[in-house]
């Protein structure tokens, strides 16, 4: 008896060894181990709903499968777009636009120191007044309203919440004045011309509808 319980000791020391354990290890890769502990989590999860579902079936692994591609598109588009979010709140920076007495100018007052900040060759300054020209009719709009202490980013914000197009188009305004108007840039006649002649052509464009309103009042 003793031999036996001796011989019984000595065979599970053995087992116990390294090259016999390796048998027994799990070698699957780590993105075979979560991709497994997904569709295992998922198909619990379906089976909990629908009674019929039978997990180990080839239809019911595609379906787990789609489920969980869905879900890792979705997490990864959605991470994508709030980071594309925070870039922009960033580059748009904290500083606000307007100074107090530039909010109590008509638009059509910055126009006119447009055009005499470009006979003096000021293109930063002529870049300033023509943003906030743009701004002053997108408050007349009603898309926006006009403060002291907002940003661009409060802007961009606030037209977001109505119109992404509309706030996509005026985020490329602000960052090219931003960039002028603070030096990260270089005011070039060439530039200066293309940006002019988009903002021009937005201004004449919202100018109709502030006209209708006036002739209305």
């Amino acid at each position: 008896m003793a031999r036996h319980e001796q011989a019984k000791e000595t065979i599970e020391n053995i087992l116990e060894q390294h090259e016999y354990q390796i048998y027994y290890e799990d070698h699957r890769s780590f993105l075979k181990k979560v991709w497994d502990k997904l569709t295992t989590w998922v198909g619990d999860w379906l089976k909990e709903w629908f009674a019929s579902f039978e997990p180990d079936s080839t239809a019911s692994n595609v379906i787990v499968s789609l489920i969980i591609f869905t879900l890792l598109v979705s997490i990864i588009v959605g991470a994508f777009l709030i980071i594309n979010k925070m870039i922009q709140n960033k580059r748009l920076g904290k500083r606000k636009p307007f100074r107090t007495q530039d909010i109590e100018w008509q638009y059509h007052e910055h126009l006119y120191e447009v055009e005499r900040q470009e006979k003096n060759e000021n293109y930063p300054l002529a870049t300033r007044h023509l943003f906030l020209a743009l701004l002053l009719l997108l408050h007349d709009k009603g898309w926006l309203e006009k403060k002291n202490w907002k940003t661009n980013w409060d802007y961009d914000k606030e037209l977001r919440q109505s119109d992404h197009y509309l706030a996509d188009k005026f985020y490329q305004t602000a960052l090219y004045f931003e960039q002028i108007t603070y030096g990260e840039q270089a005011a070039y006649l060439e530039e200066y011309q293309v940006y002019k002649t988009k903002v021009l052509q937005w201004i004449k464009q919202l100018e109709p509808d502030r006209k209708q309103k006036e002739a209305g009042e």
